[in-house]
């Protein structure tokens, strides 16, 4: 399947069961990583509300735990760390759950671990 409807399935049940959804499609690593887009969304006040948080990310990517934007590529570990119980106060101890669909590339073998 590709990323546009995956990502069009993925809005869709999370919408069907009234989950709030933000997509953000074929961004530039300079929105994401250079102008601290992560940073700043792990600062929203109103996450103190959630009871969790769900990312999905649909690229491409290769075997050194890096993903794609439109320009270039990221670490997955820039989209994690400031979601963190240390980075994020407002999601401590509220289950974080990241979803990267990569494909592009042969075979998957890394596990990021994040600690607390």
């Amino acid at each position: 399947m590709c990323a546009d409807v995956s990502y069009t399935l993925v809005a869709f049940i999370f919408r069907s069961v009234y989950l709030r959804v933000y997509l953000a499609t074929r961004r530039y690593v300079c929105e994401y990583c250079r102008s601290n887009v992560f940073i700043a969304v792990s600062r929203m006040d109103e996450l103190k509300d959630y009871d969790c948080l769900v990312v999905f990310v649909l690229t491409h990517g290769d075997e050194c735990e890096m993903i794609c934007a439109k320009d270039g590529m990221y670490y997955v570990k820039e989209l994690v760390e400031p979601f963190t119980g240390r980075n994020c106060m407002q999601l401590a101890n509220k289950p974080k759950l990241f979803f990267i669909q990569v494909s592009g590339i042969s075979v998957i073998v890394k596990k990021l671990r994040v600690m607390e």
